[in-house]
């Protein structure tokens, strides 16, 4: 790439000095880094092994994806960063990373960030991804109110929220599991594997910057996530077809033990009839049958404002939201 890239390219606007990320520069990028995330607090914070990792992973791409602007004084002020998917089977997925020092900000540079990204991947994505489709992705926390307005004037929209929850059964009664007509419940086995994972696939698979399980890796996964089956729970709908699934653990953290239901869907036709919260619930009872201190999962969702509402019902405390904003194609 070093014939049909020039140092121009890493230019964003007039009022800083731009030049490509090297790795000399990531000890400065991570002082940006504190500096944001000491102001924003955001969710996810970067330290300087994280921002090695990543650029030891992308140093495939001689760092032509990342520029950084200094300052009159040569101080690392802001920063753009877009990291290629790690699966070969996206390889037109691009996740783009954008920063502004606290004391640069309202000067619009972030929208410039966000414009040079979408820039920048496009031409990449023309040399490098073939066929592909180019798929541009921001995970951005939902309270941070400026990104999301500078990302949707730049044509990314929000698809999905990703969001944990938590209960503790000292403070909250747990309900009856609802009767679902025409479905049951009954506890998860291994002979339920691999209809639980074409369900899966079905409902998660499908969706932005995922993939498929194939029956090696699901298998695979089940047992780096611990799965208890005495605690997870299957809903079967006529002919015993599975329409439903929690699959459950249990996480440990300073003497309280947590059930955590890893994998939680309900396929499209069958829902809105109440599975999920039965499922839900059953988690519940199981892990309070079990002496667990508490009930937790994570929500990956389209609709934040139902599934919300179904957590409300059942006793959950939300933490913060992550927002997953994206644009497609190079218009």
């Amino acid at each position: 790439m070093d014939d049909v890239v020039s140092n121009a390219d890493a230019v964003v606007e007039g009022s800083l000095k731009w030049s490509f990320l090297t790795g000399d520069d990531l000890p400065e990028l991570a002082d940006l880094r504190e500096a944001i995330d000491y102001f924003d607090d955001p969710i996810e914070y970067r330290d300087l092994a994280s921002l090695r990792r990543d650029f030891e992973r992308d140093v495939h791409l001689d760092g032509f994806l990342a520029t950084v602007g200094r300052d009159r004084g040569g101080t690392v002020v802001a920063y753009a960063w877009i990291h290629p998917s790690v699966s070969p089977e996206l390889r037109g997925h691009l996740w783009l990373d954008v920063g502004v020092h606290p004391a640069a900000r309202h000067r619009r540079i972030g929208r410039r960030l966000i414009d040079w990204c979408v820039n920048r991947a496009g031409e990449w994505h023309d040399r490098a991804s073939g066929d592909e489709p180019l798929w541009l992705g921001y995970l951005v926390d939902e309270k941070f109110v400026g990104l999301r307005g500078a990302l949707g004037e730049a044509g990314f929209t929000p698809q999905r929220w990703y969001f944990d929850a938590h209960l503790r059964f000292e403070e909250h009664e747990v309900p009856a599991p609802p009767a679902v007509p025409g479905v049951r419940l009954v506890h998860y086995d291994p002979t339920f594997s691999e209809p639980v994972r074409l369900a899966h696939n079905a409902i998660h698979g499908v969706l932005p910057g995922a993939k498929p399980y194939t029956r090696a890796d699901w298998e695979w996964s089940l047992g780096e996530t611990g799965e208890r089956p005495e605690w997870s729970w299957v809903a079967l709908g006529p002919d015993d077809v599975v329409v439903g699934y929690a699959l459950n653990t249990m996480y440990a953290d300073d003497g309280s033990a947590e059930g955590w239901t890893t994998r939680l869907g309900v396929l499209k036709p069958w829902r809105h009839r109440g599975i999920g919260l039965a499922l839900i619930i059953s988690s519940m009872h199981s892990f309070r049958d079990a002496g667990l201190d508490g009930a937790g999962l994570g929500v990956d969702t389209g609709d934040p404002d139902s599934a919300t509402r179904l957590l409300d019902r059942c006793g959950f405390a939300i933490q913060d939201r992550v927002v997953l904003c994206v644009r497609s194609g190079n218009g």
